[in-house]
């Protein structure tokens, strides 16, 4: 997936059979499992802060897109800034295409269960106290599950409904 970020997609030689592999190994490592293996609970909180901050920075760059085009479209504006805001925005574009073409098989099964994991007392739970049995969630958990598992849900509407219908149109 790093791959796809920093190289050009013309470039980038790699067949069905590769990526389904790639896909297979990440579904079977889980990121929870490894974290609780760590037994870290720093290293923990900051893995899901990462993933965490790659979902709202996605969020934050679609709702910045959507009110980009909305003043361009509302206000008028030149032919030339017109152009250089397209391109601007077809750089987005393409980092979103990435990010949505490898959100449910890689990100949505992990992000979910960090979620999960953040929220409810079990042996899988994501920091030291809560698996303990002492159960003692702070509001800070409960705030960034309750969000992790609604941004989980819409990402994955968008996706399957939005995303796959969009790109079957083209």
């Amino acid at each position: 997936m790093i791959v796809y970020l920093f190289k050009d997609h013309k470039s980038i030689l790699a067949d069905g059979v590769k990526l389904e592999a790639a896909v297979k190994v990440v579904n079977m490592i889980s990121v929870l499992n490894i974290l609780n293996i760590a037994e870290n609970d720093v290293l923990s909180v900051m893995v899901y802060m990462i993933l965490h901050g790659v979902m709202i920075s996605v969020y934050f760059v679609i709702l910045i897109k959507v009110i980009v085009l909305a003043s361009v479209s509302n206000y008028g504006s030149s032919k030339n800034n017109k152009l250089k805001l397209r391109r601007i925005l077809g750089k987005s574009d393409k980092y979103l295409n990435i990010f949505f073409s490898f959100f449910i098989p890689v990100l949505l099964n992990q992000y979910a269960e960090l979620n999960c994991a953040l929220l409810f007392c079990t042996p899988n739970s994501l920091t030291q106290s809560m698996r303990d049995g002492s159960c003692s969630r702070s509001s800070w958990q409960i705030i960034f599950g309750i969000l992790g598992i609604s941004l989980t849900v819409i990402t994955a509407i968008i996706v399957s409904y939005f995303f796959r219908n969009h790109e079957f149109l083209d």
